[in-house]
């Protein structure tokens, strides 16, 4: 084996085009081609910190990077354990094996699947700076998820093959990264059946991008991450207010979502012991 295939052994078998062997094809249970759009557990929040750990204004100040670095490694740590709640299912799409991601990160964090992360944000406009830059929008989707854009062209969507992506409130973060979570199989992920398993474990790709739309979402990771850096240049305090303000909502969403769920256990133990008659 090359020192490239050892470099991606973690995904398995190298593209039949790279590597020319027979056991790298779609069915294969450890192999996932780049751009297929697949399913790991995730949060968003892995991608945003991703993206400020490399940040002009971040990166050379060591304590603002540790910050960053210790809410990554609390990331990563937390997803090995099988009991954590943190994020959910997503869809996301595979980058190529051949390229590297685009953080700067401890190597505990670049032993995982290179992924764009695709989110929904509850349907709405992305809240954060962050998500704003680099989010992409995938073809069809709703022209309110546009705030202060002109009407965007064909070119300015991402296009999913063989048939357009089911939800209009679709966005890609154009940032390369390595996930915590492992590909729990091509997007959407069968019913799981009565033992908590997928009832069908196929991994064929029910959608993915072409080499256009590839070339086209790889160009954006870079033009974004380019634009970013320059604001973060031009403005040395642009990167650590734009940290901060995501992690102001991060923590207000975290404590809805657990004050729901105090909730709703509850109200499910209270109907539980209710009396049948």
């Amino acid at each position: 084996m090359s020192s490239a295939a050892q470099d991606h052994a973690p995904f398995g078998p190298l593209p039949p085009e790279v590597s020319g062997k027979e056991e790298a094809s779609a069915s294969n249970p450890t192999h996932y081609l780049p751009g297929y759009i697949c399913c790991v557990h995730e949060t968003m929040s892995t991608v945003a910190e991703h993206i400020f750990i490399g940040s002009p204004g971040i990166a050379e100040q060591p304590l603002l990077r540790q910050k960053c670095e210790d809410r990554l490694r609390d990331i990563y740590m937390s997803a090995q354990q099988p009991s954590s709640t943190r994020g959910k299912r997503r869809p996301c799409i595979i980058c190529n094996l051949q390229s590297r991601g685009q953080s700067t990160t401890p190597q505990m964090m670049e032993d995982g699947p290179l992924i764009c992360i695709m989110g929904t944000f509850g349907g709405n406009v992305p809240g954060d700076m962050v998500y704003l830059h680099f989010g992409v929008p995938v073809s069809p989707i709703l022209r309110e998820l546009l705030p202060g854009r002109d009407a965007p062209s064909e070119q300015a969507y991402l296009h999913t093959c063989p048939k357009p992506w089911p939800h209009p409130k679709q966005l890609v973060i154009a940032f390369r990264y390595r996930s915590p979570s492992a590909i729990l199989g091509a997007w959407p992920l069968a019913p799981r059946d009565s033992t908590g398993h997928n009832s069908d474990s196929t991994n064929t790709a029910e959608y993915w991008l072409d080499e256009e739309n590839q070339e086209w979402l790889w160009n954006q990771c870079q033009e974004r991450l380019n634009a970013w850096n320059e604001l973060c240049r031009t403005d040395p305090g642009f990167a650590w207010r734009c940290a901060l303000e995501y992690q102001v909502s991060d923590v207000t969403r975290r404590c809805v979502v657990t004050v729901l769920t105090v909730v709703l256990s509850k109200t499910r133990k209270q109907w539980a012991v209710r009396p049948r008659w």
